[in-house]
């Protein structure tokens, strides 16, 4: 015996609505079939005053670690024992050089504060960032390195283990570490996602799904 069932078409229609990201404002209706505003998720904009903030935090580090080993001495400060005010190739290639280069990128972050204020302030930032990056590696690594290239004992004056940790953080590690944060922080502001423009209140459209019951015969 044999029975045929007829072929049954089933339509699901499902509608998915669209949900609006936080922190924007969905202030169009939507619902009477009329786009709404205009709204932006996430930005892809520089911000000044993060910008600015770096800048003036990159000087004043950048500057610090440029002149330590000058102005250390005046207050019994000397990490490598040596007066103040003292100029030598080491301090020009350890501190000098990198204090000055790290404090012209902190003076172009502050230079791109108009620039950011108009959204045109990306490459700049990713640019000085990584450059502030490089200069606070250096300072960390330079101490280290300094005695393979002039073959000498050490940068350090031999000092208890207090003394040589505070030598350590105001020469070395503290600059340096403080540099590497600002400038990856100018870069993570260069590298924030673009502005992807949605419309508020409006819904995705239907998605229509066929499910087809064929003949079966027993």
């Amino acid at each position: 015996m044999a029975s045929t069932s007829h072929g049954i078409q089933v339509v699901d229609r499902e509608r998915v609505a669209e949900q609006t990201p936080s922190g924007t404002r969905a202030d169009g209706p939507g619902a009477d079939g009329r786009a709404g505003p205009v709204t932006d998720v996430g930005t892809g904009a520089v911000p000044a005053i993060g910008i600015g903030t770096l800048g003036v935090l990159t000087l004043l580090t950048a500057a610090w670690g440029g002149i330590v080993p000058f102005v250390g001495p005046l207050f019994g400060y000397s990490g490598d024992g040596s007066v103040s005010w003292q100029w030598n190739l080491m301090h020009a290639l350890l501190w000098v050089a990198p204090g000055a280069v790290a404090c012209a990128m902190a003076l172009a972050m502050l230079g791109m504060v108009p620039r950011a204020l108009r959204g045109l302030a990306r490459g700049g930032a990713f640019t000085t960032g990584f450059i502030t990056v490089l200069c606070g590696a250096w300072f960390v690594v330079g101490p280290a390195a300094w005695p393979v290239f002039e073959r000498s004992g050490g940068v350090f004056v031999p000092a208890g283990p207090a003394h040589s940790l505070l030598h350590l953080i105001g020469y070395s590690f503290g600059p340096g570490v403080l540099l590497v944060l600002f400038g990856a922080l100018a870069m993570g502001m260069a590298g924030r996602r673009p502005r992807v423009p949605a419309v508020a209140g409006q819904r995705a459209p239907a998605v229509r799904r066929h499910v087809w019951h064929r003949p079966v015969t027993a």
